[in-house]
């Protein structure tokens, strides 16, 4: 038997080697054996492959008649720019104090935005109290009008001709409720890189169009940051110094690609949805098509004003709409093929398939328009498999597949005996009753050998283990116990949150910075703080300057000070000396310091400056020596008693945010103190280029431990389980995806457990599988178990 055996296997062989062969000479055959032709046609054989192609392949008739199909469009919420209010500064003069502190603070309709000094405006006070003195009604109506022009309103013209009082700080108030920008910088969102969609043909296609630049405001980026100007800064009139943003009242720009311009018309009736919540559809009619493209862009803007919407600024929207199209025959984007300013289709003439030169119309999605006559013809539904280079490819892909094929035959012919021989001998593969000797690594418990080598992975020495020992179990002494550590602890059931951790830093609160602008012009001749960082307190002496311009003023106040002492009787003199002593006031003279010059009575071009308010040096911008003007910054004063906490968050993190929430925060780096942030503030728009928010909260900064621009970590809430099983998340021991705890099952008996784990939070993790309730854990120590056990007996779970 065995040597007819044989003699079968050398016939298989070579059966297989002859077959082998057969199939290399198929492959070297110049015409395919899978294509048969039945065209007897010399000429057709002998043509150009780019002329006419032979082969089957699947034809359709291009369908004909109108067609309604979607084009979709993309686009982003903005403000609506007809329903901002500029802020402007009527008259020349310097901002006394400024009450907004950070961009896109809001403000309701009436609040106090800034207090201004102008003698342009203290002088036409005074005109209009002399003509109420003098009884010239007429006058007196032209010089109302005068101050109302000049930015006071008819309340405080009205308290001025009661009180007889000049307002030297005229508070100027929001004529309307927003949010406050400055006027030189931009609203998120409002720029945006774009690309212009890439066509294949002139007409364009139906891809998704980039979102539109609303360019109208596009300058540069704009956050929560510090206001640019300062307080103590001087003004000109006409100056736009805030703008207020409405966020009741926004509009959906949608970029419209070239092709579809002339299909979407003012009434044109749009469906959008928001990027994210895809599952809320939104309806609109378009109000607006603006008549040319921005700079830079190739594609139109369709405007839809949107009216108590809750879309932020800067959400990127996904619109479609409806487009008819009476002409033209209609075929698969795959029968059509772009050679640059040509397309072509397959047309079947026989058994030939030849390229035609077609008008091309617009694309949709799925099928193109042709605008040339094609009634009758067959069409190659899959022009593009038809391209001599791509059938190219695929001939030597199959040639070499079958050179391959041939040389596994002959080796699969030649090996074949041997491997028979063997598996029918039935000669045995070792010695019976062999025992095997198991081998781990202590580091890399998976690496399990039949011999003492070293770990592939690390290149420990491999220890023996017992496999045949099947006790998951450890006996460790009291002794024992305490050399490793072992603490266990008694599990519970508690309240546990689960949260998202969140970057951010922390900021100078801007409500705590005040900015000292010189008020005259002169020079630095003592300068008593020379450094950053140092602190000040209130009314300590800041710099002397020697002002030339204050030698007039005081010797004015001098000589009025003199007349109302000789003529006590006159009230016109108490008045003249009050508006003198009110200029030096304002030029930044102190009461103590007027006192000392009435007393004295003699004036002095050095006049010394002091802190109006206690705080930390964060910038100095003056020297000893150094000449300055009027309005020039001098310094910046910080308090850091309460710290700023700003981070950039997600719209789907949003939910989990509310004004006035309070959120745990850790200073990176010190994770043992713990800090309580209340939500101020979410930014009603997205920043520039993203679709990212800013959120800001105050902390106080307990010991002024916290520094502006250390990196934060904020915890956001997302659910909170009241009766979880909870375990320190030091006791869990992870292994690839299992995870187990080890048990104290007696006074000195240890065994593990593999567990499921759910929320973890603040170093504790629920357990949601695996243990009861009073069960006594391992808490300190399990590493030192889990290796001991893998020392003595292997892996722990298979």
């Amino acid at each position: 038997m065995r040597k007819n055996f044989l003699t079968n296997c050398c016939r298989l062989s070579v059966a297989l080697l002859a077959l082998g062969c057969s199939s290399q000479g198929e492959s070297d055959n110049p015409i395919k054996l899978s294509r048969h032709l039945t065209d007897s046609s010399i000429r057709a054989l002998t043509q150009a492959t780019n002329q006419a192609t032979i082969d089957r392949v699947v034809t359709i008739e291009a369908e004909a008649g109108p067609k309604v199909f979607p084009v979709h469009i993309t686009g982003r919420v903005s403000y609506d720019t007809k329903n901002n209010i500029t802020v402007s500064s009527r008259v020349n003069g310097r901002l006394e104090r400024i009450h907004i502190k950070y961009n896109f603070q809001p403000v309701q309709k009436g609040q106090l935005l800034f207090e201004i000094y102008s003698p342009e405006l203290v002088a036409a006070q005074r005109e209009l109290l002399l003509l109420q003195s003098a009884g010239e009604q007429n006058l007196l109506s032209s010089a109302r009008k005068k101050l109302h022009y000049l930015g006071m309103t008819d309340a405080q013209i009205q308290g001025l001709l009661q009180n007889k009082q000049v307002a030297y700080r005229v508070p100027i108030y929001s004529p309307a409720s927003g949010y406050i920008v400055e006027k030189n910088r931009t609203m998120p969102g409002s720029t945006i890189t774009t690309s212009t969609a890439s066509n294949e043909d002139p007409m364009g296609s139906m891809g998704s169009s980039p979102a539109p630049n609303t360019s109208s405001n596009a300058v540069t980026q704009s956050t929560t940051s510090p206001l640019l100007i300062r307080q103590g800064e001087y003004v000109g009139t006409g100056q736009a110094v805030f703008t207020i943003y409405k966020n009741s009242e926004l509009l959906a720009e949608f970029a419209v690609p070239p092709a579809w311009t002339a299909k979407i018309v003012k009434g044109k009736k749009i469906l959008f949805q928001s990027l994210e919540a895809p599952m809320q559809w939104y309806q609109g009619t378009v109000d607006l098509i603006q008549p040319t493209f921005n700079t830079g862009e190739n594609f139109a803007l369709a405007r839809i004003y949107l009216k108590d919407t809750k879309l932020p600024v800067g959400q990127l929207l996904k619109g479609i709409f409806a487009v008819t199209e009476n002409t033209g025959y209609w075929l698969p984007k795959t029968a059509v093929i772009s050679l640059g300013t040509k397309n072509i289709v397959f047309k079947q003439e026989r058994n030939t398939l030849r390229p035609m030169v077609v008008k091309v119309g617009v694309r949709t999605e799925n099928e193109v328009q042709i605008l040339s006559d094609i009634a009758s013809w067959q069409i190659a539904k899959n022009g593009a498999y038809l391209v001599d280079s791509e059938d190219f490819i695929v001939a030597k892909k199959t040639e070499a597949m079958n050179r391959k094929r041939f040389i596994q035959t002959v080796l699969l012919s030649a090996a074949m005996p041997s491997f028979l021989w063997t598996s029918c001998s039935g000669r045995p593969s070792g010695k019976a009753g062999a025992v095997d000797i198991t081998f781990t690594c202590p580091m890399h418990p998976q690496i399990v050998e039949n011999h003492g080598d070293t770990c592939p992975i690390c290149g420990m020495d491999l220890v023996p283990f017992d496999k045949s020992n099947k006790d998951k179990f450890l006996t460790l002494s009291a002794n024992q116990q305490t050399l490793a550590n072992i603490a266990t602890a008694v599990i519970g059931v508690g309240s546990l949150s689960e949260y998202t951790a969140i970057n951010g830093k922390f900021t100078v609160n801007p409500e705590q910075t005040s900015y000292i602008s010189s008020r005259t012009a002169g020079r630095i001749e003592d300068l008593y703080v020379k450094e950053t960082g140092i602190s000040v307190k209130q009314g300590q002496a800041l710099y002397r300057l020697y002002a030339e311009a204050l030698l007039a003023l005081q010797e004015e106040f001098l000589m009025t000070y003199k007349q109302a002492l000789q003529f006590a009787d006159d009230q016109r003199f108490a008045d003249i000396f009050k508006a003198a002593k009110q200029k030096l006031l304002l030029y930044g003279q102190t009461e103590s310091q007027l006192a000392i010059l009435q007393k004295r009575g003699k004036v002095d071009p050095y006049i010394t400056f002091y802190a109006p308010s206690s705080g930390t040096i964060a910038e100095l911008l003056i020297g000893e020596g150094q000449y300055i003007n009027e309005g020039t910054p001098v310094l910046r004063l910080e308090s850091y008693d309460t710290m700023w906490v700003e981070a950039d968050i997600y719209p789907r993190e949003t939910v989990y945010i509310k004004e006035g929430q309070e959120l745990r925060v850790i200073a990176n780096g010190d994770s043992n103190n713990q800090w309580i942030m209340r939500v101020q503030f979410i930014t009603p728009n997205y920043q520039n280029n993203t679709q990212i928010a800013q959120l800001r909260g105050t902390v106080i900064n307990r010991g002024s431990k916290l520094q502006a621009g250390m990196p934060a970590t904020i915890f956001l809430p997302k659910t909170t389980q009241n009766e979880a099983l909870t375990v320190p998340s030091k006791a869990i021991i992870r292994e690839g995806s299992q995870s187990h705890v080890w048990i104290a099952s007696g006074q000195e008996r240890f065994e593990p457990r593999l567990v499921k784990t759910g929320i973890e939070s603040f170093g504790e993790t629920e357990i949601t599988a695996g243990l009861s309730p009073g069960e006594k854990i391992v808490i300190s120590g399990a590493y030192l178990l889990y290796s001991e056990y893998v020392l003595k007996k292997g892996a722990l779970f298979n």
